[in-house]
């Protein structure tokens, strides 16, 4: 019999941590789940740690013959999937009650109109609550493009409940802004979401740590991404230019573009939009001319 919803365990080592993931599934109360655990482990131990917990066959593991990578890890877990929806739990990450499920499969049950669901968490390394305002629901509500201008509203994939029938995969082009194109293309097919403000995961930023430690401060993999990203949804919504400000302010004027060709030469389909063209005039202008700067600062959200 098909299950309502199938937990996704990508795994790439770290077995400290996806032992607490899989005792976190286990104290459960919600018990009409499978667990798919797709392993890019170069060695035997995470199987020789799955064999240590009985499931009663809920389990699925799957040994990943040629390391897929994330997210090439992360659709390969859903390919497996057999329930009506998707449930990610990276293996760094765990539930945080035995109603955690529970709670996430009401908020697709009890919204039928919504694809998607989301909630907040515990944050370890932060110790704190990692949850959106009312400001920032309501903006996402209106325009999932928000996401690439306003971070941390959804969290990372640990965090969200979608029905499998949507079928959208992960883009295996990008590693940083992976989980917000992912979610932009699945609001962007339908808008409704369902949102659930009970920390129902605590997240530990063990992997998703270093990824970020990569990534972050990486001027080539953040120009790359945005405006990869930005070229998918460009004929869309965003080119009426509510958001021009916010290119400069959050990449442009951030990685010094003063040229299309450094966008260009990063692997960026040429020709860029006109506006994106006209946001490098205007960041230009401001880098070379300081003393204006200090007008266009409050307009811009410049630190």
């Amino acid at each position: 019999m098909k299950p309502k919803v199938s937990i996704c365990i990508p795994v790439y080592k770290e077995l400290k941590y996806l032992r607490k993931t899989l005792d976190s599934i286990k104290m459960q109360v919600y018990k009409d789940y499978e667990i798919i655990l797709t392993d890019d482990t170069p060695d035997d131990s995470v199987k020789q740690l799955v064999e240590e917990y009985n499931f009663y066959g809920k389990l699925k593991y799957v040994k990943n013959k040629k390391r897929k990578g994330s997210p090439g890890n992360w659709n390969e877990a859903v390919k497996h999937a057999r329930g009506d929806y998707i449930k990610f739990l990276h293996h760094d990450d765990c539930l945080a009650s035995e109603d955690s499920i529970s709670e996430y499969v009401k908020m697709l049950d009890n919204n039928p109109d919504a694809n998607f669901g989301f909630s907040s968490a515990y944050r370890v390394l932060y110790k704190d609550i990692l949850t959106p305002s009312k400001k920032q629901i309501k903006r996402l509500n209106k325009d999932p493009m928000c996401l690439l201008f306003f971070n941390a509203v959804i969290g990372p994939p640990s965090l969200t409940i979608y029905r499998k029938n949507v079928k959208i995969y992960f883009d295996k082009k990008m590693k940083w802004y992976v989980d917000i194109d992912f979610y932009i293309r699945l609001l962007t097919q339908n808008k409704q979401f369902a949102f659930n403000s009970k920390p129902l995961v605590y997240v530990s930023g063990g992997s998703v740590g270093r990824v970020t430690e990569e990534c972050q401060n990486s001027r080539e993999i953040n120009l790359f991404e945005f405006f990869y990203l930005f070229k998918k949804f460009e004929a869309g919504n965003i080119a009426d230019y509510k958001y021009f400000k916010y290119i400069i302010s959050k990449i442009l004027f951030k990685y010094r573009v003063t040229t299309e060709n450094e966008i260009i030469k990063l692997g960026v389909k040429p020709p860029l939009s006109r506006m994106i063209k006209q946001a490098i005039v205007v960041n230009k202008f401001l880098i070379r001319n300081r003393p204006f700067l200090k007008y266009a600062r409050n307009w811009l959200h410049l630190s």
